[in-house]
């Protein structure tokens, strides 16, 4: 008798059991057999004869026939019985997950209705907040640092355009003398940190912050003491000589200070660079009026004197900087020497770079012209002057935090913004003119409109125009790394340098040539020249990088076969495997161009993949 007939019998007869069943259709045992058989069988009715079912389960035990499968008919179906009253062995949903992983979207509803622990009801915050509680000791006390820092120094050099010309006509010296002594901090800029960009790395970032800011103490104390040297050849050169060396002092500090920002804070850089923004607009807004009273009380030397001891007493607290890389990074294996050609050679980075001249270009054009042009023709007392001239400079400081955290939201519409802010700049200048043509007279509302957008503008400008230099850099493929940070940086200020250089120089012999009206005119052919470069650039460029970041992207699932000939045998190919979660039971595997469904038991039993992991063979 077959094993089949024979429990046929017994099941018939009553003498064999369910187990004797199951046993039957329990797959070999090199295959792994199905978990939920025991449990299930367990609750079976046991048979009352033992005997029977002892001599049925030595004949099934010898191995007679091949073991049924899943989709092979019951002992009772086989032979027309109705075994619909006999219960049934149907893999539960349990023992299906054991086997073959659970599906992607029951992972995600389980994680869903997954109750969470009850915990102490806290006020909620939003991502940003988080992500600004989540900062480090270390990120904390940097940026403390490098906020001070950067207030100290932007004050600093506030003092020396507003008061310096009244010493420097004391001493002798005309109007051309004494604007090329305040231009030379321009000029030297611009020198000096492209080179201090480039050997960043050999220098040591915290070596040149400190001494940066060190040294930028002194020079601003020996500025005090330019009022004791005797008038003529040797004023001329020693205030030349100080502000030499206060220029490359603070080249020194500000490029340091940029390479910590990318170094320390990769995801927030466009954040806290904004951050640095706010703290030297600010400097720059209530600088003039703290050094007008210091003045008022102990004479010229005093501002410097105070401002240059505080930065010296920073050098302290700068010496307890951390290393120049974090603790615990690895160090990048692209080790190769960043150099400014490779920099000045990216296409895409010469859109920002030029947004940096044009910006301080009209920095520099409102600083020199806005209280001789514009405010004076009102009659407005000194107090009133002074609060018009720092609305622009308060109102970048405002606005630069909010194009930062929008640079960090959407670091792919950094281009975007600069298109923005250039329309702002644009109107600033439109209205300021006002442009000729235009059928309105310049009131004192009109000068408060455009200074606010002038503020706004100029500062998206600016923090955009950053971001955008480094997301460029990085994208051609220069490592990202100190050595980038400190060439993208030196480039900034350096042009940044030579567009106030230029502005300052040039612009009062246009307004003398031309007229104000005419010069603001050129000035807002600057910002339309960049609003359109940007715009063209998105139109024709944008939509093919888009489509090339699509084309680009990883598939979620399948085998991809690396080869240099696609003529090779498969055979002699490597085949990288990544598995995925589908709806369907069934994978693909693409081998080259031919898809091969596969099952997905098969492709993680047989290559040994698990769920949602990559493997080759």
């Amino acid at each position: 008798m077959s094993p089949v007939a024979a429990v046929q019998g017994g099941l018939e007869s009553g003498q064999a059991t369910h187990e004797d069943v199951v046993n039957h259709v329990r797959p070999p045992e090199e295959d792994p057999p199905l978990r939920g058989i025991s449990s299930y069988s367990s609750s079976l009715p046991s048979s009352s004869s033992s005997s029977s079912a002892s001599s049925s389960s030595a004949d099934l035990t010898r191995g007679y026939g091949p073991p049924l499968s899943h989709s092979t008919p019951s002992v009772g179906e086989s032979q027309g019985v109705d075994t619909s009253d006999y219960p049934v062995y149907r893999p539960t949903t349990e023992a299906k997950e054991k086997l073959l992983g659970t599906p992607k979207s029951r992972c995600r509803r389980e994680i869903n209705d997954t109750p969470e622990p009850r915990r102490k009801k806290r006020v909620s915050v939003s991502v940003d907040e988080e992500q600004l509680w989540m900062f480090t000791k270390r990120q904390w006390f940097l940026l403390l640092v490098v906020c001070s820092s950067t207030f100290t120094s932007s004050f600093a050099i506030c003092l020396f355009p507003p008061f310096f010309p009244k010493l420097a006509q004391q001493k002798g010296c005309s109007s051309t003398i004494f604007g090329l002594i305040i231009g030379m901090n321009c000029l030297t800029t611009f020198l000096v940190t492209p080179y201090i960009g480039k050997k960043l790395r050999t220098i040591g970032i915290k070596f040149a912050f400190t001494s940066g800011v060190f040294a930028s103490g002194v020079c601003c104390v020996l500025s005090g003491l330019l009022e004791w040297f005797p008038p003529g050849v040797p004023f001329i050169l020693v205030a030349i000589l100080v502000r030499v060396a206060h220029a490359t002092a603070n080249a020194l500090s500000s490029t340091a200070n940029f390479a910590y920002i990318g170094l320390e804070f990769p995801n927030e850089m466009a954040k806290v660079f904004a951050w640095t923004r706010t703290c030297m607009n600010v400097a720059q807004m209530f600088g003039p009026v703290v050094s007008g009273e210091l003045i008022e009380e102990g004479g010229f030397k005093l501002p410097f004197f105070v401002m240059g001891s505080l930065q010296v007493c920073m050098t302290m607290l700068c010496c307890l900087l951390p290393p120049d890389e974090p603790l615990g990074a690895e160090q990048p294996q692209d080790s190769r020497e960043v150099t400014i050609r490779q920099v000045v050679s990216i296409p895409g980075i010469w859109i920002a770079f030029i947004t940096f001249i044009f910006s301080t270009m009209s920095n520099g054009f409102l600083s020199i012209n806005l209280e001789p042009q514009v405010l004076r023709q009102f009659g407005l007392r000194e107090g009133y002057v002074g609060l018009l001239f720092g609305l622009k400079d308060g109102i970048n400081s405002l606005a630069s935090p909010f194009w930062g955290w929008s640079c960090d939201r959407r670091r792919n519409y950094t281009k975007h913004f600069i298109f923005i802010s250039s329309i702002l700049a644009f109107t600033s200048f439109f209205l300021l003119g006002p442009f000729p043509g235009l059928p309105f007279e310049r009131t004192v509302g009109t000068v408060i409109l455009s200074l606010s957008l002038n503020g706004v503008g100029i500062g998206g400008q600016q923090v955009a125009g950053v971001v955008d230099a480094m997301r460029e850099s990085v994208g051609a493929g220069l490592p990202d790394q100190a050595g980038l940070h400190g060439c993208v940086a030196g480039l900034w200020a350096s042009l940044s340098g030579i567009g106030r250089f230029t502005s300052r120089t040039g612009s009062g012999y246009l307004v003398d040539t031309i007229g104000f009206r005419k010069t603001s005119a050129i000035v807002v052919a600057l910002h339309v020249f960049v609003m359109v470069m940007t715009g063209t650039y998105l139109l024709v460029c944008g939509k093919r990088e888009m489509k090339r970041r699509e084309q680009s992207k990883e598939p979620l699932g399948g085998i991809g076969v690396l080869t240099a000939s696609p003529s090779d045998p498969v055979t002699t190919k490597t085949v990288n495997i990544l598995a995925s979660y589908r709806e369907d039971i069934q994978d693909s595997i693409v081998c080259g161009s031919a898809p091969i469904p596969t099952p997905t038991r098969y492709v993680r039993a047989h290559f040994g993949t698990p769920p949602c992991s990559s493997g080759s063979v």
